[in-house]
């Protein structure tokens, strides 16, 4: 038979399992601050990635903006310049009074000028005016006519102008029905003037034109 004695003191032993219960607390406190920290870092982290990812975002949208705001003005600047560019093509394939006026600059006679040239839809009541009110325009000296868009299709012109005698006013009719396209010449009116001393009398004239592809 055999018996074991505690030969420690009562007061030890309870110092010892104090000793115990507070490294055990300290431990568990210090484990659990470590895992704030790092709850707390990897908060601040992702706050600082989730930051730069918006700041990244938002540059992105502006630059979007940006090239859609550029995209857009850069169609309708094409659309402007193709849309000019037919203008130009409309007004060189099937506006011929360019071509007509300077045949008719070439053959009509020396005692006339012309003051004024509108042309319009054969249906239209307003008329274009080609050479508006700028002063008289000498049949004999070929003028620059500004050019207007038309389509095919037949016009209704209209020349007024000033003359010597009905002579050359017969003569510049004549002229006129020669040109190409033209047709239905009349004289509308004639009578004295004294605006200009050298050329008496004033005329009006029409007649049909055909627009389009010589």
């Amino acid at each position: 038979m055999s018996c074991s004695v505690n030969l420690l003191p009562a007061v030890l032993v309870h110092a010892r399992t104090r000793n115990n219960r507070a490294r055990a607390w300290w431990i568990a406190c210090g484990t659990l601050l470590t895992s704030v920290v790092g709850v707390w870092a990897a908060r601040t982290a992702s706050d600082r990635v989730d930051q730069r990812l918006d700041t990244q975002v938002a540059e992105l949208t502006r630059e979007s903006s940006q090239k859609a705001r550029e995209i857009v003005l850069a169609k309708s600047e094409a659309r402007q310049a193709i849309e000019r560019l037919l203008r130009l093509e409309a007004l060189l394939q099937y506006n011929r009074w360019p071509e007509r006026y300077g045949i008719l600059a070439n053959t009509a006679p020396e005692g006339v000028f012309l003051a004024e040239l509108t042309v319009k839809p054969e249906a239209d009541a307003s008329a274009p005016r080609l050479n508006p009110g700028g002063g008289p325009v000498s049949a004999s000296t070929a003028g620059k006519v500004q050019a207007q868009k038309t389509t095919t299709g037949h016009k209704r012109f209209r020349i007024v102008g000033y003359a010597a005698s009905h002579t050359e006013i017969t003569t510049l009719l004549t002229a006129i029905s020669n040109l190409p396209g033209c047709s239905d010449v009349q004289l509308v009116s004639a009578a004295s003037d004294p605006k200009f001393k050298d050329f008496s009398i004033r005329f009006e004239c029409a007649g049909l034109s055909i627009e389009g592809h010589p």
